[in-house]
Parts: structure tokens; sequence; C-alpha cells
């Protein structure tokens, strides 16, 4: 892995999304759900059999989080909901009455800390309205950070004593001090800095078993592996999509990095040059010695 090293995925065999994002493992039933948030479905896949089963959701979902009992955290609009995939079942469990008009969730994860890290984001994408919030098992929330344009990926150190985040607006990876028992936020650095001849911005983002940080670059066609001790760019995934959004890594040994895709805003022409825009990509990293980590649970109370 010593230099700048790109390689080729493979688009999986699933419906392709006008905006997917949010991939998540699922352990529990060993596949992959992510999301087409303009169409509000949930996409799982059963690598295994090649199976993939769609939900539609009642409004648009941009991120699922893992909870007890097979139940799932779906973050909405301005809501939480608790979905049911036994039955069906979309619950309302928090709607944030605060929210403007103009911001709506957008990523978010469990922590380490066992609360929800949920991000909002202005939809003009123009505006610093957004922030980032913790939700507890209760569903107390707190903002934590304030001031953001475009909340988006988010992971934690494998020791727990950072949180790296990402604003959409500004071409880095943040690192905050974090304290894993109580989900305090301290002193902020930056990890990771896109120098101006990488196209695109970074969206969503995971950790491997390294340490290392893979970041989807929005309009850049490609996840990127990142050092966020020194900030060094270690390999790259090159995407035959122009917006690469997010990632996570799955597999009953997680060993394969799952890359979403979008084709929201492209007009005629850039579809037919880019026909896998809005597909799923998979990268098998078994053969690299690189794995991902389980994601955290929310366990509601």
């Amino acid at each position: 892995m010593d230099g700048i090293i790109e390689r080729k995925p493979m688009a999986v065999r699933a419906p392709q999304s006008e905006l997917g994002e949010g991939p998540v493992w699922d352990e529990r039933s060993a596949r992959l759900l992510w999301v087409d948030i303009i169409h509000a479905r949930i996409h799982c896949l059963h690598p295994e059999s090649g199976e993939v089963e769609t939900v539609a959701a009642p409004e648009w979902i941009s991120t699922l989080i893992p909870s007890s009992q097979g139940r799932w955290i779906a973050a909405a609009y301005h809501s939480l909901f608790l979905w049911e995939p036994a039955n069906g079942n979309f619950e309302e469990i928090l709607r944030m009455e605060h929210f403007p008009e103009h911001v709506r969730f957008n990523d978010g994860k469990a922590g380490p800390d066992g609360g929800i890290w949920a991000g909002t984001m202005d939809m003009n994408g123009a505006r610093a309205d957004g922030g980032l919030y913790r939700i507890d098992p209760s569903l107390g929330w707190e903002e934590k950070l304030s001031g953001l344009v475009c909340s988006n990926g988010l992971d934690w150190s494998l020791d727990g004593s950072e949180m790296y985040g990402i604003d959409s607006a500004y071409r880095q990876v943040n690192a905050y001090a974090f304290d894993p028992l109580s989900g305090t936020l301290g002193e902020r650095r930056t990890a990771v800095e896109l120098a101006t001849e990488f196209e695109g911005v970074p969206d969503g983002m995971c950790i491997d078993l390294e340490g290392m940080l893979w970041v989807a670059q929005w309009g850049g066609s490609r996840v990127a592996r990142w050092n966020p001790a020194d900030g060094s760019l270690l390999s790259a995934v090159r995407l035959p999509a122009p917006l690469s959004s997010s990632c996570a890594f799955g597999g009953r040994s997680c060993d394969a990095l799952y890359m979403t895709s979008a084709c929201e805003g492209m007009n005629g022409a850039q579809r037919s040059a880019y026909p896998l825009s809005g597909s799923l990509f998979r990268l098998d990293t078994d053969h690299l010695g690189i794995r991902g980590r389980q994601p955290f649970r929310f366990d509601l109370q």
C-alpha cells in the first residue's frame, strides 16, 4: 500500500439511486442497507445470494442506525423514526420542531458513547445553519456543533479518543478530542486537507481496523484512503460515477468496502456518459489485508 495506488471496484447488481447514501452493514442478518434519499427508499442487499429488497419509507431517509431487537433508527427530514423490518412499521419517535424549513438531517451514526450523532445541512448548500446533534437513549438531545453548512461523514478513532467529522462546504476532515464515556467534544484539529488538485468535496466516511479513513469525494469520482495522524493520502478507489457519496465496510468478515453514488442534478448527457451513476459499488479488501469494524448500535430506552 506504499504510494498512491488507484483500485477499481465492481458495480453491484442492485437498483440505481437518484441519491444513494448511508451504507451500513447489519451483522445480524448479514446484509448491507443503504438509502435513496430522493426516492425515499431503503435498499437491502444480501451479498451471499445477491437478493435485493427495497422498502418504501414514509419520507426522505438520509441515514440508518442499527438498534436493538433487529430494529433501526432512521433519520428523516426533521424526525427520527423507529423502523421495524419484521413488520414494516415506521414510528416517529422524535421531531425536531425548531429546525428551519431549509434544514434537514443528513449523515449520522451511533457512537462509542452510546448516543446517536446526527448532522444537519442547509438544503441550498449556502448558509451555515446546520449543526451536529447528540441524541441519547432516552431521546434527549444536545447540539454539539453549530454553524455548519453540510454536516456529513462521521466516525471515531479505534480507541475512541477522537471523533472525525466533515462539513462538505470545506475541503477537510476535522478531528475532535472525544470522551467515549460522556460524549464530550474537546479541541479540534485538521486531520485531512484535500489539496486543490483533487476534484470534488468530502462526503461520507468510514474507518478501517488500521485506523485509516476512507472518504468519498462528491464530484471527484473516487473514495480515498487517508492517514488521519499525518493527513497523507495512501490510496484511492476510482469509481465510474462522478458523485461518489459514502462508504462502509461489510461482509461477514468486514472485508468488502461498499460505496454509494448518485446521479442527482446530472443532465441527460452526463447520465449517458456515466451510466453507472447511482450504483452501489464493492471493492474486496481481504487480499489487501484491510478490514473494517462493525457499526456501533443505539439501544433505545
